[in-house]
């Protein structure tokens, strides 16, 4: 480093240390001020996070106390006197009691599942009671919020009714349905329903005439003639008369004749002439005659399997050594071969007549009570019972009786 490098730097350093000194001291005139400035601003922080603690503690209170503050505010401690003064006076930014408790008492009815009740309670006008009176003139002027509340409340219970009827009907309670239904036309006839809503209304009750029919055919399916008979009676009052009901009803004979067919093959004659009974009333109701022919084979073939079945069952009762059980099972066959002409199988044949040898005078004793059997006296009155049912029915000949076997007012 030379000299005039050194004496340059030394002169720059002396420069430089006054300027510094100077600032040092204004920072120091200066930070008392700053402070001041900062605490202000913290105070005004405190003071604005005390302002809304407050306004959060009144507005996130429970809803009772909150209530009861706002009306020992405005109206005091009279809440009677406090929900007319409300009435009387609409505010813009609020619903009046009367229309909460009108919505409060429809949300209650939808969740009980009462749609007709809760229908009721969204179409009737909130300036009469439920006797039809009108009530004050105040509760008449409604404002806007307060038209939109109730048509969203009609709203909430057709949209529930719609489904509902779609649910119940598809599970076949028809006391459910019935009312869902009835729900919808509360709303129509009370002027709720727009013509989005009355569109809907119609396919509603579409849809539930047509899942009604199919809880019936599933019914029938599994063996519940009496409850198949409840739902098509039940959805053919919803449209009766028309082409759609007779073509369910159709299918319903249709599903009748299976399940004859299945109790045929289980060797039932009362239940397979139960069902053929069932779908020969339902082919009258959809203008349709049915087959005789078929029908009485169908019978035929009960009667035979039934029959085998008994000589089965005796069989196995002989060879247990319960001779009077088999003894009356063997009789019972008997009187149906005679009775209905029936073709059993060779083996089954060679059967009966070996037990007859050995069961002998049992197998007499047991025919002369044959009268109380269930099954031959059962399958003779249902056989006669059908071709009374039929109008202009003909007596089908049975070997050397002439027993009524058929409905056969003519094929199909």
């Amino acid at each position: 480093m030379t000299a005039r490098t050194l004496s340059v730097l030394l002169l720059s350093l002396a420069l430089v240390a006054p300027m510094a000194g100077d600032a040092s001291a204004g920072a120091r005139q200066k930070a008392p001020a700053a402070r001041k400035a900062k605490g202000k601003k913290k105070q005004a922080r405190k003071a604005r996070a005390k302002v809304k603690a407050k306004s959060t503690a009144r507005t996130t209170g429970s809803p009772a106390d909150r209530g009861s503050r706002l009306r020992s505010k405005l109206f005091g401690r009279n809440s009677a006197k406090a929900k007319k003064a409300q009435n009387k006076k609409p505010n813009f930014l609020t619903k009046r009691q009367a229309v909460r408790d009108r919505q409060a008492k429809t949300k209650t009815a939808l969740k009980e599942g009462r749609v007709s009740d809760a229908a009721v309670s969204a179409s009737r006008s909130l300036d009469r009671d439920s006797r039809g009176k009108f009530v004050e003139r105040g509760i008449k002027k409604l404002t806007m919020r307060e038209r939109f509340a109730m048509w969203r409340n009609a709203r909430k219970v057709r949209k529930s009714a719609t489904r509902l009827a779609r649910k119940r009907s598809k599970a076949g309670d028809i006391q459910g349905t019935k009312d869902a239904l009835q729900g919808l036309k509360t709303l129509e006839k009370g002027g709720r329903l727009g013509v989005v809503g009355r569109w809907k209304k119609a396919r509603a009750e579409k849809r539930a005439f047509k899942n009604s029919f199919r809880a019936a055919r599933k019914s029938l399916r599994k063996g519940d003639a009496k409850g198949a008979s409840e739902l098509q009676q039940f959805a053919s009052g919803m449209r009766g008369g028309t082409r759609a009901e007779r073509r369910q009803l159709r299918k319903l004979a249709k599903d009748a004749v299976k399940l004859a067919k299945s109790y045929a093959k289980q060797g039932n004659p009362e239940a397979t002439w139960q069902a053929l009974n069932m779908s020969a009333e339902l082919n009258q109701l959809a203008g349709r005659k049915h087959n005789a022919k078929q029908y009485e084979r169908i019978m035929t073939r009960s009667f035979t399997t039934g029959a085998t079945i008994l000589v089965k069952e005796a069989k196995a009762d002989y060879k247990a050594r319960n001779f009077d059980d088999a003894a009356v099972k063997l009789a019972e066959a008997n009187n149906i071969q005679r009775s209905v002409e029936v073709k059993l199988s060779r083996r089954t044949r060679r059967t009966a007549r070996r037990l007859t040898r050995k069961l002998g005078p049992r197998v007499t004793k047991a025919q002369a009570a044959a009268t109380r059997s269930s099954l031959t006296t059962s399958g003779e009155a249902s056989l006669e019972a059908l071709n009374q049912a039929a109008a202009g029915g003909k007596t089908m000949k049975h070997g050397n009786t002439s027993e009524q076997v058929m409905l056969s007012n003519g094929s199909r």
